[in-house]
C-alpha cells in the first residue's frame, strides 16, 4: 500500500486454531480519489485489495443557481464521511467578491456531515456568473452562481394602448420574490395622461405582477414612457396612445 495515503501494520499474526486476523488501516487526506492495493503473503501465497482513498470534501450544494436584487443563497458544503475530531475547517473564496461574497471559511462540526453558510450577492444591470470555491486538504470543489437583473420582463397588458380604454403592465421577476416581497417602482413620463401606481409589492415566492393603468381620455396621438425598477434593474417600457 501507498504509505502516504494510508498506513498499515507490516505484519500480523493469525492466533492458532483460527483461519483470519483483523488489523487497521489508517488512511490520510487525499486531494483526488486514489485506488489504493493492500497486498498480504504467507507460505509463498499474495493475495491484494484494493481500498478507495475519497477526499473527505464531497460538493458544494445549493437549492439554487440563479439569484438577483441583491437577495443572498445559501449554500451547503457536504463531506464524503464524518468531519474529523474538531471539525473541519474548509476555506472558501469568490472569484468576484465584489459581486458575491462568501466567508472566508466555514467550519464542519466533528462527526457532522456538512454545514451550510451564506453567499451574499448584490445587484447587477447585465448577468455575470460568480464560482465559489471550498478547500480541504489539497481538495476542491466549486459552484456557480448566475447573478441576473432583477427584472426580468415587462409588458402591456393589450395593445394598441388606447384612450380612455384600460390597461395594464406586467412585471415578471427573474428569480422569485424574496421574503416580506419585492417592491416594484413605477414613473410615468406624463402622469397627467397615464397614471400608474408608485409601487408594486410581489408576494414572497412568486414571480409576477401587474398594475392597471387607464390612458385619459382625448389623448391620442401622446407618446408615454413608464420607469420600472427593482433590485437595482430599471427597464423602460415606451408607447403611443391611439
Amino acid at each position: 500500500a501507498d504509505p502516504g495515503t494510508v498506513s498499515l501494520p507490516s505484519t500480523v499474526k493469525i492466533p492458532a486454531g483460527r483461519n483470519y486476523a483483523s488489523f487497521g488501516i489508517t488512511t490520510s487526506p487525499v486531494a483526488q480519489a486514489a485506488p489504493v492495493v493492500v497486498t498480504a503473503t504467507a507460505s509463498g501465497v499474495t493475495l491484494s485489495n484494493t481500498l478507495g482513498a475519497d477526499p473527505l470534501l464531497g460538493q458544494l450544494w445549493s437549492a439554487s443557481a440563479n439569484s438577483s436584487a441583491g437577495v443572498p443563497v445559501a449554500v451547503t458544503v457536504i463531506l464524503n464521511g464524518p468531519a474529523p475530531a474538531g471539525g473541519a475547517r474548509i476555506a472558501l473564496s469568490s472569484s468576484n467578491p465584489l459581486l458575491a461574497a462568501a466567508p472566508p471559511s466555514v467550519t464542519v462540526p466533528a462527526g457532522a456531515y456538512g454545514t451550510t453558510f451564506a453567499v451574499s450577492t448584490q445587484p447587477v444591470g447585465t448577468q455575470a456568473q460568480v464560482t465559489i470555491t471550498a478547500t480541504y486538504a489539497g481538495a476542491a470543489q466549486q459552484w456557480n452562481l448566475a447573478l441576473l437583473p432583477a427584472i426580468g420582463q415587462v409588458g402591456l397588458g393589450n395593445t394598441p394602448v388606447r384612450a380612455g380604454q384600460g390597461n395594464g403592465v406586467s412585471v415578471l421577476l427573474a428569480t422569485p420574490a424574496p421574503p416580506g416581497g419585492a417592491t416594484v417602482h413605477f414613473a410615468s413620463s406624463n402622469p397627467g395622461v397615464v397614471a400608474v401606481p408608485a409601487t408594486l409589492v410581489i408576494p414572497q415566492g412568486s414571480t409576477y405582477g401587474a398594475v392597471q393603468f387607464t390612458p385619459a381620455a382625448g389623448s391620442t396621438g401622446k407618446s408615454i414612457q413608464l420607469a420600472i425598477w427593482y433590485g437595482g434593474d430599471v427597464q423602460m417600457l415606451s408607447f403611443g396612445i391611439q
